[in-house]
């Protein structure tokens, strides 16, 4: 269960060609942070997670996803302040064994 929450944060902090042999792995997130903060960019976000989890981590189900942004009930709760920072929640199921878990991760320029 650790071990898959661990490949999950790496994926999600990995920008593409960072690791060495796989230039396509990770999801680029913090570089999408210099982009406008827009219902467009948090879309982009999710699609990215999900598409980067099913290539390469196929024994993940995610079972929900959420960006939370700053300057909203949720975004004040954890004492977001800054335009370019977003929370993001991943609730998901490792399919082999049926296990849920989620992961929290929160990202800042």
């Amino acid at each position: 269960l650790s071990l898959a929450q661990q490949n999950l944060k790496c994926l999600l902090l990995t920008n593409p060609g960072e690791k060495i042999m796989y230039p396509k792995f990770g999801c680029g997130i913090k570089r999408m942070l210099f982009e406008a903060m827009t219902n467009q960019t948090y879309d982009k976000i999710k699609s990215k997670i999900k598409n980067q989890v099913a290539k390469w981590l196929p024994y993940i189900r995610i079972l929900d996803l959420r960006i939370i942004e700053p300057h909203t009930k949720q975004g004040d709760a954890r004492g977001m302040t800054s335009s370019n920072e977003i929370a993001i929640e991943i609730a998901f199921e490792i399919t082999a064994i049926g296990e849920i878990d989620q992961i929290k991760l929160y990202f800042k320029l």
